[in-house]
């Protein structure tokens, strides 16, 4: 079976204590790909811990990836930009919350 390749945009203490440690006990089925995060020393110790192949802390460089799938774990004033940018890639952007106030303008992306 072929794994999942996901992109991680924002890895703050939630999404580093929660989500990367639950996708972590099923390695069989995700390739941790690529990472966005502020913070060199941080964003070093997630990916090294983890290992993202893709370490970053511009969003862009994410996208450019070539991601199947990203996780958008950023800041909530950052999601809708964050979001719209993955569609335009071509990838599919996963909220962990707070982006159905711009799921209309989302829509609109993807015809």
């Amino acid at each position: 079976m072929e794994r999942v390749r996901p992109g991680l945009i924002g890895a703050g203490s939630w999404p580093a204590a929660a989500h990367l440690p639950a996708l972590s006990e099923r390695r069989r089925e995700f390739e941790f790909a690529a990472i966005r995060r502020r913070g060199e020393q941080e964003l070093a110790r997630i990916r090294d811990q983890f290992g993202f192949r893709i370490a970053c802390e511009d969003y862009q460089d994410v996208l450019g990836a070539g991601m199947e799938i990203v996780v958008v774990a950023s800041p909530a004033a950052l999601r809708y930009e964050i979001a719209a940018a993955a569609l335009a890639t071509g990838a599919a952007p996963l909220s962990v919350s707070r982006l159905a106030a711009h799921g209309k303008q989302l829509l609109g992306e993807t015809r």
